[in-house]
C-alpha cells in the first residue's frame, strides 16, 4: 500500500469530513430571519442614538397604515374604520391605532361636504389619516419597537382582512416592506440551492463526462454550505437579505478546488493511457495532491482573505457575510486537498478511452488563443488600455441609493403601495427632530412654526406636523387665534385654556407622539415623498442648515439612518476594495516570492473593477447595499485565474520551454481548467438573476461581467504582459558558468 499518510487514513478522513458536515447542516433548519435595515447598523452610530432618543420620549417610529380605498370619504366610513380599528388595538405589540373615528366627535354627523371640509382643515387628520384627495382613509397603526415585528404585522394583515373581508385594503409603510423582505429571503434561498446545484451538475458533466467527475465537486458545496451556514445559526446571527448571498458565493466558487483536481486526475489518465500504462488511483490522487497542493492553497488563502477584507465594512450583514463565507471557502479547500484525493483513490481505475482534446473545439480555441496572445502581444496590451480609458469614464456617473422599496420591481404590491403613501399620505420617509423647553410657552411654539414654514419651501419635504400644529388648529376652529399670531396662544395663560379645549377634537393621549408627558420635549416630524438616498441627504443637509441647535437637539429619523447606512456602505466600499487589493498583492508575493508577482496579480483585477464600476456608471445600476459587496468577493475569486496562469507558466519555462511555448502550452493545459473554474462561478452566480429583490439581480449580472473580465485579463492580458516583460520570477534559473562547473 502507498505509504502516503493520505492513503494510509484515508478512511478516516473520509468519515471525519462526512460526519463534521453532517452536524453542520442539521443545524440550518434553526436559522432566524432579520428583514429590519436598521439592525444593519452599528450601535454606536451617531444617527441610530439620536433615533432611539426620539423614540423614547416619543414612541416608536415603526408605522404601519391600512388604507381603506373609497370613490368618496364620508361620515358613512366611520363606522367601517372603527369596526377594523378597534381589534388592531388589542393585538399585542401595538402601541396605538389611530383612525377618522379617533376624531368622531369633532368630524361629528355633519353632511359629506362639511366632514371633508373639517378634515382638510386638521393638519392631524388630512393627509395623515385621510388621503390628500380624499378618497381614501387611512388606520395608522404604531408598532412598540421592543416587540417583534413580523408578528405584529402579520396579526395586523389577519385582523384587517377577517374584519374587511373581500373589500379593497392596502397595506402601507416600512413594517410591511420588511415583512415582504423576510418573506422573499427564504423564498430566494429555496429558489437559488437547487436550481443552482442542478446547472452546476450540467455543467460538471458537460465539462468532465464521468460521475466523479460530477460527484466529488458537488460533494464539496454541499459540504461547504452546511458548515458556513451551520456556523451562523452556533453564533447566534439571523439571515438578512445580504446572507443570501452566502450559499450563491459557496455554491459558485467551492468547487473550483475540485475542478481543478478533477482537470489534474483526467490530465494524468490521459498521459497514462496515451503510454499504455497502468493507472494506480492511489498514485493518481498523491500525484495530484503534491502537484496542486501550493496552487489550490494559494487561490483558497486568497478567495479567503478577499472575503475577510468585507469584515472591515461598517454594516454587520456585509462583516458576517466575509466571515462565514471565508470559513465555507477554508472548509471547500481542505476538503478538496484532503477527502476528494481519499475518495479517488478508493474509486476503481476509468476505463480507457480516446482522448482527442486537441482537436475538439475547446482544444483548437485554447491553441488559437495560444498563438493570438503569442503573436500580437503590444496589440492586445494596447487594446486593454484602451477599454480602462473609456470604461473609468463612467465611474463618475455612478448612482448611490438605500431606499428598500427599490429592491422591488415597478409591478409589485409594495412599490404600488408605496406610492399610494407617497401621493395622498405625505411620504413613507420620516425624519424626525426633537424640541427642548416648555413647551406650554408660545415664543417656543412659535419658533417650531417658523422652522416648519422653512421646511415647507424644501422640494421632496411634502408635509410636516408639530404639536404647533394642534394649537393652530384649536386657534382656527374655536375662533380663539388670529392670523397676525399664527392662529398660536399669546402667552402661557391662553395656551393652558387652549388645552383644556383639546379633548373635543382628540382622545385622551393621542398627543403622546407629539409632546412629551411633561411638556418638555416636542416632536416635529417631516415626511418626505421620495425614497432616494440623493434626495434624503439633500433635504436632511438643508434642514440641517436651517435648525436652531439651541432648540432643536436631536435630529433622525428612518430617512436619516437609510442615507447615512449608504454612506457607510460607500465608505466601506472603498475601505475593502482598498484593504482587498492589497492583502492580495502581498499574499501573491508571498507565494511566488516576489514583488512582481503580486503587481502581476493586481492589473487584471484592477482592469476588472474599473469596467465594473464604469458600466454600472454608464447604465445607472444603483450602488447599493449588494452591489457594494462586489469587490471583495470579485478581487477574492478573480486572482484564482492569475494564480494559476503564472503557476504553470512557471513550471512550463522550468521545463525548458521558451516563452511563446510556454504560454501555449500554458494555455492548452491550465487554460482547461482556468475557464472551468470562470465558468463554473458564472453559472453559480447565475441563479441570482431569479431572485425577488433587484440589487440581487444586479449583482448576479455584474459578477458574471467582473469574472468574465478576470478571466480575459488572465488568459489574454497576463499572457502577453509576461511576453513583453519577461518578468524575473517566472524565468527558470540561469545556467552556471563554464568554468565554475568545471
Amino acid at each position: 500500500m502507498n505509504a502516503h499518510p493520505l492513503i494510509r487514513h484515508r478512511k478516516a478522513i473520509i468519515i471525519v469530513f462526512g460526519v463534521t458536515s453532517l452536524i453542520f447542516g442539521l443545524l440550518i433548519p434553526f436559522a432566524k430571519m432579520e428583514p429590519d435595515i436598521q439592525s444593519m447598523i452599528p450601535a454606536d452610530s451617531a444617527v441610530l442614538k439620536s433615533m432611539l432618543q426620539i423614540e423614547r420620549r416619543f414612541g416608536s417610529t415603526k408605522t404601519a397604515m391600512v388604507i381603506f380605498t373609497e370613490e368618496e370619504i364620508g361620515p358613512q366610513i366611520l363606522a367601517e374604520l372603527k369596526k377594523s380599528a378597534d381589534p388592531l388595538g388589542q393585538i399585542k405589540g401595538v402601541d396605538s391605532v389611530q383612525s377618522l373615528d379617533s376624531y368622531r366627535a369633532l368630524l361629528g354627523s355633519s353632511s359629506p361636504e362639511e366632514f371633508r371640509r373639517k378634515i382638510r382643515e386638521n393638519p392631524l387628520i388630512y393627509q395623515r389619516l385621510a388621503g390628500k384627495n380624499l378618497k381614501s382613509a387611512a388606520i395608522v397603526i404604531r408598532i412598540n419597537p421592543r416587540a417583534v415585528e413580523s408578528d405584529v404585522v402579520r396579526a395586523i394583515i389577519k385582523s384587517v382582512h377577517r374584519t374587511r373581508g373581500k373589500r379593497p385594503v392596502v397595506f402601507g409603510g416600512m413594517p410591511f416592506v420588511h415583512l415582504q423582505i423576510e418573506k422573499d429571503v427564504p423564498r430566494d434561498m429555496a429558489t437559488f440551492l437547487p436550481v443552482g446545484l442542478l446547472l452546476m451538475t450540467a455543467f460538471l458533466f458537460f465539462s468532465f463526462r464521468e460521475l466523479r467527475g460530477v460527484v466529488l465537486p458537488f460533494l464539496v458545496v454541499i459540504m461547504s454550505i452546511c458548515v458556513s451556514m451551520g456556523t451562523l445559526v452556533l453564533l447566534g446571527w439571523k439571515i438578512q437579505m445580504i446572507t443570501i448571498l452566502l450559499p450563491v458565493v459557496l455554491l459558485a466558487v467551492a468547487n473550483d478546488y475540485g475542478i481543478h483536481i478533477i482537470a489534474n486526475y483526467q490530465e494524468e489518465v490521459k498521459a497514462l493511457h496515451a503510454q499504455d500504462k497502468p493507472v494506480d488511483m492511489a498514485t493518481l490522487a498523491v500525484s495530484g495532491f503534491r502537484r496542486l497542493l501550493w496552487p489550490i492553497v494559494a487561490t483558497g488563502v486568497t478567495t479567503m482573505a478577499g472575503l475577510l477584507c468585507l469584515t472591515t465594512h461598517i454594516i454587520k450583514p456585509a462583516s458576517q457575510l466575509g466571515i462565514l463565507g471565508a470559513l465555507g471557502i477554508g472548509y471547500a479547500l481542505i476538503v478538496s486537498l484532503f477527502f476528494l484525493p481519499a475518495v479517488l483513490s478508493l474509486l476503481s481505475p476509468p476505463k480507457k478511452r480516446v482522448h482527442k482534446e486537441a482537436n475538439t473545439p475547446g482544444g483548437r480555441a485554447l491553441r488559437l488563443l495560444g498563438e493570438l496572445v503569442s503573436g500580437y502581444p503590444r496589440t492586445l496590451v494596447a487594446a486593454s488600455v484602451v477599454l480602462v480609458v473609456i470604461m473609468a469614464l463612467g465611474i463618475g456617473r455612478i448612482h448611490v441609493d438605500s431606499d428598500p422599496v427599490s429592491f422591488y420591481g415597478s409591478k409589485s404590491a409594495v412599490v404600488k403601495s408605496t406610492a399610494l403613501v407617497n401621493a395622498q399620505y405625505g411620504g413613507i420617509q420620516l425624519i424626525s427632530l426633537m424640541a427642548t423647553g416648555d413647551m406650554k410657552d408660545p415664543k417656543n411654539l412659535r419658533k417650531i412654526r417658523l422652522m416648519q414654514q422653512k421646511i415647507a419651501t424644501i422640494p421632496g419635504a411634502s408635509r410636516s406636523l408639530s404639536i404647533a400644529d394642534v394649537f393652530a388648529m384649536v386657534g382656527k376652529t374655536t375662533g380663539l387665534g388670529s392670523s397676525a399670531h399664527e392662529y398660536l396662544p399669546v402667552d402661557r395663560k391662553e395656551t393652558l385654556k387652549w388645552l383644556s379645549l383639546l379633548k373635543g377634537f382628540t382622545r385622551e393621549k393621542a398627543l403622546d407622539y407629539l409632546v412629551s408627558p411633561g411638556w418638555d420635549r416636542a416632536h416635529l416630524m417631516v415626511q418626505l415623498d421620495q425614497g432616494s438616498n440623493r434626495g434624503i441627504t439633500r433635504i436632511a443637509q438643508k434642514i440641517d442648515s436651517l435648525r436652531d441647535p439651541s432648540l432643536f437637539i436631536h435630529m433622525s429619523g428612518p430617512a436619516i439612518l437609510f442615507s447615512d447606512l449608504m454612506e457607510r456602505v460607500v465608505r466601506g466600499q472603498l475601505v475593502s476594495l482598498a484593504v482587498s487589493l492589497l492583502v492580495i498583492s502581498l499574499l501573491v508575493m508571498v507565494f511566488f516570492r516576489s514583488v512582481m508577482a503580486g503587481i502581476f496579480a493586481a492589473i487584471p483585477l484592477g482592469i476588472s473593477l474599473v469596467v465594473l464600476f464604469g458600466t454600472m456608471g454608464y447604465f445607472r445600476i444603483t450602488l447599493d447595499i449588494s452591489t457594494a459587496l462586489l469587490t471583495s468577493v470579485m478581487i477574492g475569486v478573480g486572482v484564482d485565474y492569475t494564480i494559476h496562469f503564472l503557476w504553470r507558466y512557471k513550471e512550463e519555462r522550468a521545463r525548458g520551454l521558451a516563452p511563446g511555448e510556454g504560454v501555449e502550452q500554458t494555455l492548452r493545459t491550465s487554460g482547461r481548467g482556468i475557464i472551468f473554474n470562470a465558468l463554473s462561478v458564472i453559472l453559480g452566480f447565475s441563479v441570482l438573476i431569479l431572485s425577488s429583490f433587484e440589487p440581487i439581480k444586479f449583482f448576479g449580472l455584474l459578477i458574471f461581467l467582473s469574472i468574465t473580465v478576470c478571466l480575459a485579463g488572465a488568459m489574454i492580458l497576463l499572457p502577453a504582459m509576461v511576453l513583453l516583460l519577461r518578468p524575473r520570477f517566472l524565468e527558470p534559473p540561469a545556467p552556471e558558468p563554464l568554468d565554475k562547473t568545471v
